[in-house]
């Protein structure tokens, strides 16, 4: 009865784990894809201050890294080329 329960509080806290990775990795895509802020200062305003973590995570949730996924999807890149281009 007490392994099981500690199973389950463990299998709780890991998916509270999985769930807080999860919406801290969509706040650092929105960051990444609409600001020109540091990956760095991104990464600690998501709430990791071990940047290596962060990444690894990052890829773990994209399959890309967050250098890779700004150069991507950034709508600051993609708003100046169209800017240039209407100009």
């Amino acid at each position: 009865q007490v392994l099981s329960e500690q199973a389950h509080q463990a299998k709780a806290g890991q998916i509270i784990s999985e769930v807080k990775h999860f919406f801290c990795m969509e706040q650092a895509k929105h960051l990444l894809s609409s600001t020109e802020i540091p990956k760095r200062s991104i990464a600690e305003a998501v709430g990791y201050s071990n940047i290596s973590y962060f990444y690894s995570l990052f890829i773990k949730h994209t399959a890309i890294s967050p250098t890779d996924y700004r150069n991507r999807y950034s709508t600051i890149k993609n708003d100046q080329m169209l800017a240039e281009e209407y100009s």
